[in-house]
């Protein structure tokens, strides 16, 4: 998605190895409504766009996918989205990236050298959906030590362990008890002057290796959080993908651009499986109202679309319209909802009806 004039140079750069015959696809259309073209991401073209003269022309009223074209004239054409044409493919970084966060061990883990408190720590690292680092095994404890020293010069740092509860029973925030696996340094945990509750990793000097100790939880820190890797912070995983009910009653367009800043789309129910799942998902949040989900025929009166651009009956055959739906009422009902649980099956509505409650569906992480 070349939204702007570096990248846009970027990708033509990456292009000339391929076969690309002086054009390939970017991530930009106008298939659900002529003439209004977004993202694939859901958001809209922006002040930034590179047409060539003429262009978007919609040539024979079918072209609603957009192509680079090179070298002369260098620029943007809309074509047909029927057309086979080289591509280039772009990874949005995850937004635990974004926040700082690197992958070790099937985790995300993010060094923080400012020093807080056990509680100002860990309720930092809350602020990210995160905890404080748990190293449950010793391949864990040994990453973390190492990652710590590759970014502080401190010589301790909190993690997520206490015994705040009941002394002498250490658990890790997430409420599971201590197991075998320890790495305490001789002598410890050993509760100096009846006051140390919370554990850090510290480095032992002597023998230059980090173990731990427990130490008053009101002492300042550096300290690590973690992520599990996964659905979102609400999110419930189901069949490769996290889905999520909103309660804020809105339009359409509303619903599909708040799924976009959760780095989502509005829900796709692509099979009865999917279907069902959803199904649940809003009566448990609220079996009395109307949910948007991602499909409909706004660009073409019939042409049912889910939001990440697959054709209903052509990429998926499987639908759940109730009796007589959809029917078109009035002439402009182009978008598609759930209705209450007394009336299930899909229903086609005007989009800019402000009715429905809906359902984010994004990747994990």
């Amino acid at each position: 998605m070349p939204r702007d004039k570096g990248i846009n140079k970027l990708l033509t750069a990456l292009s000339k190895p391929m076969d690309t015959s002086g054009a390939f696809w970017i991530g930009l259309h106008d298939q659900r409504k002529e003439g209004q073209f977004e993202w694939i991401d859901g958001d809209s073209i922006g002040e930034y766009n590179l047409w060539n003269p003429g262009e978007p022309n919609n040539a024979n009223s079918g072209e609603h996918c957009v192509q680079t074209v090179y070298p002369d004239p260098f620029g943007w054409n809309d074509a047909s989205c029927q057309q086979s044409l080289p591509f280039i493919c772009q990874i949005v970084t995850g937004a635990f990236n974004e926040k700082g966060y690197e992958k070790l061990h099937g985790m995300y883990y993010k060094a923080f050298d400012e020093p807080k408190s056990f509680i100002g720590a860990a309720a930092i690292c809350r602020l990210d959906g995160a905890t404080l680092a748990m190293p449950r095994d010793k391949e864990t404890n040994d990453i973390l030590n190492t990652f710590f020293q590759s970014v502080s010069e401190s010589g301790a740092f909190w993690i997520g362990l206490h015994d705040q509860q009941e002394e002498g029973q250490f658990e890790w925030l997430d409420g599971y008890s201590l197991a075998e696996y320890n790495a305490w340094h001789p002598g410890e945990p050993n509760n100096s002057l009846g006051e140390e509750d919370c554990a850090q990793a510290m480095l032992l000097y002597t023998v230059g290796t980090f173990g731990w100790n427990d130490i008053s939880c009101h002492q300042a820190l550096p300290f690590i959080c973690q992520i599990h890797p996964g659905c979102p912070d609400g999110f419930t995983k189901f069949s490769g993908a996290c889905f999520k009910a909103y309660h804020p009653i809105v339009s359409y367009h509303q619903a599909r651009q708040f799924c976009a800043m959760k780095g989502g789309l509005l829900a796709m129910p692509k099979d009865k499986t999917t279907d069902d799942f959803l199904l649940q998902l809003k009566n448990k949040a609220d079996r009395w109202h109307y949910f948007w989900f991602g499909l409909s025929d706004e660009n073409s009166e019939g042409q049912w679309v889910w939001e990440d651009g697959e054709i209903l009956y052509q990429d998926t055959p499987w639908s759940d319209w109730r009796e007589g739906e959809p029917n078109n009422r009035y002439g402009d009902e182009d978008c598609a909802h759930y209705s209450p649980q007394a009336w299930p099956g899909w229903n086609d509505i005007l989009c800019s009806r402000k009715v429905a409650k809906f359902i984010c569906q994004t990747k994990e992480y």
